[in-house]
């Protein structure tokens, strides 16, 4: 089975457990101003949660792709991506299904990002999650943080691949 995201789609392997998270009818906490992560994906000792961005997709608005790209430099993407990982792993608390690690990846699409800025953002993400600074926590918020482009990701999860749907033919 396919999860589609706009013009990215996510291929699983058959078996493997994966969470549309972001829809209402999964977690519907958005009028309590609750984000979410766009998947959630179990592993046999981790969780990925897992963040799709895509200002590169075909239908997408100039204006948007600006904006993102806008964010970026303005460094306030990592405040939205951190309550994003902040909020599902709240809700995920409280269902108590935070019996393993968690790995929050963060996917994105852009052209105009170079490795470099990847690795920045990879950065100050990391920063601005709550780390084991306190000596009194027993466990990680997040046992591993990544931005990075689709291809990254399809190298370290080629069980679930990620690809563009209008270059394989798909509207």
């Amino acid at each position: 089975m396919a999860y589609i995201e706009k013009d990215l789609e996510l291929f699983p392997a058959p078996g493997l457990n994966v969470i549309k998270f972001d829809e209402s009818y999964t977690h519907g906490l958005t009028g309590y101003d609750m984000k979410a992560v766009d998947y959630i994906i179990e592993y046999s000792d981790f969780y990925v949660f897992l963040e799709l961005k895509d200002p590169d997709a075909p239908n997408a608005r100039s204006r948007n792709k600006q904006e993102f790209i806008n964010e970026f430099k303005a460094d306030t993407l990592k405040t939205s991506l951190s309550k994003k990982y902040r909020d599902s792993f709240i809700y995920r608390w409280a269902q108590d299904k935070v019996d393993k690690p968690i790995h929050y990846y963060v996917i994105v699409s852009s052209t105009s990002l170079k490795n470099v800025d990847y690795g920045v953002l990879t950065d100050k993400l990391k920063k601005f999650l709550p780390q084991q600074h306190n000596k009194a926590w027993k466990r990680k918020l997040a046992a591993k943080c990544l931005v990075a482009p689709i291809e990254v990701w399809n190298k370290e999860f080629p069980d679930c691949i990620i690809r563009r749907r209008s270059l394989i033919g798909h509207d």
